[in-house]
Parts: C-alpha cells; sequence; structure tokens
C-alpha cells in the first residue's frame, strides 16, 4: 500500500446544479468522468461505459439524486486515484417518508485500506441523517457483492435482509418500494435479489469458491439468494436504518473489530514465548 498522501476535492452535485448555466454544469459533468473513468476502469474493466456514467453522475430523469462527489487525487502528480459518490431520494413506503441514501466508490489498489471513502460516507451518511431528522426517515442501502455484505453483518447491529429477521414486513415493502422506485430489474422469486452489472467484473476466479468455503451464516445466506452472484450479475438489496441506536451499536462493534483485528495480526508476528498462534 501506498504512503503518499492524497489530496481530497469536493464536488457539491446539488449546489453547483443551481449556481452553474447549463453549459458550465454539463462541463463540470464532462470533466468528472473523464477525471474518474481511470479508476474505474481499472476496478470494473468490463462494466460498460453507460453503467459507469449513470453510477457516478446519474441521468436526467434519475429519481435517485447525487448530492456529493469527492475526488481523490495522488499529491506527487495530481493523477485522480479514487472517488466516492453519495446519492440520495425520497421515497414513501408503508405511510412513511423515507430518504433513502446510497453511496460507492472506487481506489485503485495501490492506495486501498486507508477508509478513505468508507470516512468520506460515514459523515455523508450522518450529515444527510441531522438534515431529514424531523421530515423522513433516513435509511442507507447498497446493492452489495458478498464481501460488502460479510462486512455489514460483521459490523452493523441492524440491517435488512438478515437471515435471523426476514419477517418484518416494514422492511419487506420497502424494498418493494425500492426495486419499483428506483427502476431495479429483479429476479422472479427472489425478493431481496436485483440484476445488477456492476458485478460482472471477472475479478480472481477462485472468489466464487472462496465463498462457497467460507463458514459465516450470513455469507450462507447470501449464496442461497444470489447464486454465483458474479457470474449472474445479481447481488442481494439491503438497507440500513440510520438511527442513533443502530449508529452507536455499529460504531462500538466496528471499534472492537478493529482493535481485535489489530491484536490479532500482533500476536501473529511475535507471539508470547510457548504460546499457540491461537488468536
Amino acid at each position: 500500500m501506498s504512503r503518499e498522501k492524497l489530496t481530497k476535492s469536493l464536488v457539491d452535485v446539488v449546489a453547483l446544479r443551481s449556481e452553474l448555466s447549463e453549459e458550465d454544469f454539463a462541463a463540470l459533468r464532462l470533466s468528472v468522468i473523464e477525471a474518474a473513468s481511470p479508476v474505474f476502469r481499472d476496478r470494473c474493466p468490463f462494466v460498460p461505459d453507460e453503467v459507469f456514467i449513470k453510477s457516478l453522475v446519474g441521468g436526467d430523469n434519475d429519481s435517485l439524486a447525487v448530492r456529493r462527489i469527492q475526488l481523490y487525487r495522488a499529491s506527487s502528480t495530481g493523477r485522480v486515484v479514487g472517488y466516492a459518490v453519495v446519492r440520495a431520494a425520497e421515497l414513501e413506503s408503508g405511510g412513511a417518508s423515507y430518504l433513502v441514501v446510497d453511496a460507492s466508490g472506487y481506489i485503485i489498489d495501490e492506495f486501498r485500506g486507508r477508509g478513505v471513502t468508507s470516512s468520506f460516507f460515514y459523515r455523508e451518511i450522518v450529515r444527510i441523517w441531522l438534515r431529514a431528522l424531523l421530515r423522513h426517515r433516513v435509511v442507507v442501502f447498497g446493492i452489495c457483492s458478498p464481501a460488502t455484505y460479510k462486512m455489514i453483518s460483521k459490523y452493523t447491529h441492524e440491517f435488512y435482509p438478515d437471515y435471523r429477521s426476514l419477517s418484518s414486513p416494514a422492511m419487506r415493502e420497502l424494498l418493494e418500494a425500492l426495486k419499483g422506485g428506483l427502476g431495479y430489474e429483479t429476479l422472479p422469486g427472489r425478493p431481496f435479489v436485483v440484476r445488477n452489472e456492476m458485478w460482472r467484473r471477472n475479478e480472481d476466479p477462485t472468489e466464487p469458491e472462496r465463498w462457497r468455503r467460507d463458514p459465516s451464516p450470513h455469507l450462507r445466506f447470501y449464496l442461497e439468494q444470489c447464486g454465483d452472484s458474479g457470474a449472474e450479475g445479481s447481488a442481494l438489496l439491503t438497507v440500513i436504518p440510520a438511527n442513533l441506536r443502530n449508529a452507536v451499536l455499529t460504531a462500538g462493534a466496528l471499534v472492537v473489530g478493529k482493535a481485535r483485528d489489530r491484536i490479532r495480526r500482533l500476536w501473529r508476528a511475535s507471539p508470547p514465548r510457548g504460546a499457540e498462534r491461537r488468536l
């Protein structure tokens, strides 16, 4: 992992759309696409251009509006090496008003492992939650790969679908509203699964077998729902309620989990004399 410092530049799409002329905004949109494209191509070389562009800057008639984009540049060259995007949309479900938030991003391998995109996501979600506190229920949703879903299940206190709580009518209704309101292509007989071209990436060919061997019950649930998502282009639609209780308990689990991982690494590097490496 490179230790080179990264510089950040924020594009506030909502503000700039109202401040700039139509021509200037179109030019800005094109410059963001051109800057981020090499990063996306490095991570997802087989995804069509139109899928990438829609995921980054959205379409003219998308109900899921891009709010803010953060670009990460290598300080020595100014080259864009990563980006993060936060999108949001208002949605009605079960008589309640929701603000649904989606976050995604990519960073090239050389600069991965710093948590820069995660930090941006957390700050933006908290910012949106505070602004919407009195008007909407806020939920974060994502089209999850096996790795993302496993990470969510490891640290997040409340999320859906969870194999332990599949009978929540409110969450089922919200998922149906998300699939219909945001235009996701669904698969017959699989209520939590949507079609997603992002996962047709032909990554490490050993990855599907590694997931199948993983003992995590959450991952087994994922594979039962999605099958071989990399080959099928399907993924699990997952929602996380953005409320204070969930935030506090999830943050606690994250701190404890990261501390445990660090202790494991230190133990394996230099265990006490005579001790077995059982951590």
